[in-house]
């Protein structure tokens, strides 16, 4: 891994002025958010949900009916966090999807991505991918990452306050990309150099907690 998310600006001040080999990613992952771009949801999608690694069960499957009522999906997919543990995940009622895979490769089998407290949303993005934020699907408070209030990510506490229609309009509104850019631009930190990665990791996990 040669990359982290990181979501507070101050951290990212503190952690650029202690190693000098990370910087400001200004084409993420490459010219991955230079390029980015949308697909359109269609009707009956492929719905994909990922959480952080403290998913809330209930929550999460109070979803999971509301989804088969409200969006009618062709198929729902269920990402863990890759630290969560059979039991932590057994009783979510939908198909279960690799959770040592990839987000990218997760992010590619879908059409939207529903999703709580994670920065697994920002690398969703940047395969193209719709999604949408909801609250109570962790133990998170609401719009802990500034997705939905920095308009990067339409997003709200209710599925139904939200229409297909809805998302596919957000996300190819005039200036709406660009909002999802500017986000990445001021939030996602990249070190340059491979060999300091885990040190990298490793602090910046420390001081915002494992998420």
């Amino acid at each position: 891994m040669d990359y982290a998310i990181c979501i507070n600006n101050l951290l990212a001040d503190r952690l650029k002025a202690s190693y000098g080999s990370i910087i400001v990613n200004r084409h993420v992952y490459g010219g991955k958010a230079e390029d980015l771009s949308f697909r359109t949801v269609p009707d009956s999608p492929v719905i994909g949900i990922t959480t952080n690694v403290y998913p809330d069960s209930e929550g999460l499957n109070r979803l999971l009916a509301g989804v088969q009522r409200v969006l009618r999906p062709a198929r729902v997919l269920y990402k863990p966090h890759p630290r969560n543990t059979d039991s932590e995940i057994q009783d979510i009622q939908c198909e279960i999807f690799d959770r040592t895979a990839g987000i990218e490769e997760f992010a590619q089998r879908i059409d939207l991505c529903i999703s709580g407290n994670t920065t697994a949303i920002l690398k969703v993005l940047l395969e193209g991918t719709p999604c949408l934020y909801l609250f109570g699907l962790d133990a998170y408070s609401y719009d802990r990452y500034g997705y939905v209030g920095e308009q990067a990510v339409i997003g709200g506490e209710s599925l139904e306050q939200f229409t297909l229609k809805d998302i596919n309009t957000f996300y190819s509104k005039s200036g709406s990309l660009e909002q999802v850019q500017a986000y990445m631009e001021r939030n996602m930190i990249i070190d340059g150099d491979k060999d300091e990665t885990p040190r990298f990791i490793d602090d910046m996990q420390t001081r915002l907690g494992s998420r």
